[in-house]
């Protein structure tokens, strides 16, 4: 039945994926009303069913639709080759919120499913690999040059803060239902640093 969703030009299967990536990460999959998602998504619910089997299946293939979108966001080979902690930063950062300019709730999605404790959905995600842990900054800083820093401890402040920020300006875009800028964005996140580097840096 996927194909035939696949067949959809973009605009449409966007609607239909974000609806639900946002209307699950609410409400769960058990209190997720298929009604509200296909409204949300500007469809029938019959329609809805038309290019899904049931909520499980629709619900499935969400799950492998982002581990598969945020899977091939990064690059390893730049986290190997890039030394400055900062420029580190910078890409993981901008990899993330280029995602969620897309898909704004899909983080959020994956959490909700990795940690549902309905059988159903514990199903679907035992032995898959949480991509959402690709974002774990801290995996990535093994290679970076600490000798920069006054206190090496400095870099997981650092990380707490811009995390906090940047989750902020996010969350505050959601609420008052606008469009994330990933140029406003990443233009906020250079003024941060700029700062950070100057208190962290010698």
């Amino acid at each position: 039945m996927n194909e035939l969703f696949n067949k959809l030009d973009e605009d449409k299967r966007l609607a239909i994926i974000n609806s639900g990536l946002e209307i699950f990460s609410i409400y769960g999959f058990q209190k997720s009303s298929t009604d509200l998602i296909a409204t949300k998504a500007g469809i029938s619910k019959g329609l809805l069913f038309y290019y899904f089997k049931n909520k499980l299946s629709y619900f499935e293939y969400l799950f492998d639709y982002s581990q598969e979108i945020i899977s091939s966001s990064i690059d390893m080979d730049i986290f190997r080759k890039t030394r400055d902690f900062f420029e580190v930063l910078e890409y993981a950062i901008e990899q993330k919120y280029k995602i969620l300019t897309k898909y704004p709730h899909i983080f959020n999605f994956i959490v909700v499913a990795y940690w549902s404790n309905d059988e159903r959905i514990i199903d679907i995600v035992k032995n898959k690999v949480i991509s959402y842990d690709k974002f774990n900054i801290y995996e990535y800083t093994d290679n970076v040059d600490k000798s920069k820093f006054k206190n090496k401890e400095d870099i997981h402040k650092v990380i707490e803060m811009l995390s906090l920020m940047l989750d902020g300006y996010i969350q505050n875009k959601l609420k008052m239902n606008k469009d994330i800028d990933i140029n406003e964005m990443m233009n906020k996140y250079n003024i941060w640093t700029s700062l950070l580097k100057e208190a962290v840096y010698k």
